[in-house]
């Protein structure tokens, strides 16, 4: 199921990104707000149709709520501003774009100053292979922990409902960190961001090896979902910021090519690591070291450069 997730939030993080620029972060966190607030909402209303239909009502009642609304949503969304004769961010002109930018001190630029580079381009520059490179390490990681970690709280003692409180909670705490981080993105280089990120990704990995009482699942949650939280949020802001409007569906069908293998590998290796070693302790480790390899990588993935205008598409 993880490839079909991924490009469905491709495709829709892609039609954000064109209609926002200066104003993309915002935006963009408000969407991404979705992927983990659903980890809160879904679980509830999941667990009555399973109660009262079976798990194969469930799942054909899961599949008519995606169809009617993924329907709905495709008589109402637009490719881009442009096809309306509408301008990013809402703005009525370019000098509109220049005056609001200036007038919030924004490190983002408008959409006249933005860089855009068709997937041919993107491809050719190394701050795409090092964006691969920050996904997939990392991506090993979250998908390694995302799946295993009710399993893991529960071998720690955790009754199941406790388990349970805990994961709501960390899927409360990622949704809050989106829109947060959306902010500091408008003050602080996008590259900077996405290395924190990563970086409280690997403290928190490091933390579920002392889980062992819920002061500490509270203090894992707490560093765990306020970094790691951001990851969709930043992730689509920066294959958004680094590369432009123009290709952006096909610079990220592109990269989700690669991330299907750690999206998959992550919950493989720990699932054989526990089996090998009847803990969850290596692989956590592993989990933590990928996460900062992917911090450092980003971190040296500066923006591409605009060379007719001498602009990056956000503060380096």
């Amino acid at each position: 199921m993880v490839p079909p997730r991924w490009v469905a939030t491709s495709r829709t993080h892609a039609v954000v990104s064109k209609w926002f620029v200066r104003q993309r972060a915002r935006a963009l966190a408000l969407v991404t707000m979705s992927l983990s607030g659903a980890g809160v909402i879904i679980p509830i209303p999941l667990a009555f149709l399973i109660t009262h239909a079976g798990w194969r009502g469930a799942w054909v009642g899961v599949g008519v709520f995606v169809l009617v609304v993924g329907a709905a949503s495709s008589l109402v969304m637009r490719r881009q501003p442009e096809d309306l004769g509408l301008l990013p961010d809402g703005d009525a002109s370019e000098d509109e774009q220049a005056v609001q930018k200036s007038a919030t001190g924004s490190v983002r630029p408008s959409a006249s100053q933005e860089v855009s580079l068709t997937a041919k381009q993107a491809v050719r520059t190394p701050a795409f292979w090092l964006m691969i490179i920050s996904a997939n390490t990392s991506g090993l990681a979250i998908m390694g922990i995302n799946i295993h970690i009710t399993s893991y709280l529960l071998d720690r003692g955790f009754t199941l409902g406790t388990a349970a409180g805990i994961v709501t909670f960390l899927y409360i705490l990622q949704t809050v960190a989106k829109p947060l981080w959306g902010f500091a993105t408008e003050r602080l280089a996008l590259r900077y961001c996405i290395g924190i990120c990563y970086l409280g990704g690997g403290v928190g990995a490091l933390l579920l090896l002392k889980v062992v009482s819920l002061p500490w699942a509270i203090l894992f949650t707490l560093v765990y979902g306020l970094t790691r939280g951001a990851q969709s949020f930043l992730t689509t802001l920066a294959w958004a910021d680094y590369f432009g409007r123009r290709s952006q569906g096909s610079i990220r069908g592109i990269s989700s090519v690669f991330g299907i293998v750690a999206g998959a590998g992550g919950p493989v290796l720990a699932g054989f690591l526990y089996d090998a070693t009847g803990t969850y302790n290596l692989a956590f480790m592993i989990f933590a070291v990928t996460f900062w390899i992917g911090a450092l990588a980003f971190v040296f993935a500066k923006p591409p450069q605009n060379k007719s205008h001498g602009v990056t598409p956000a503060a380096t």
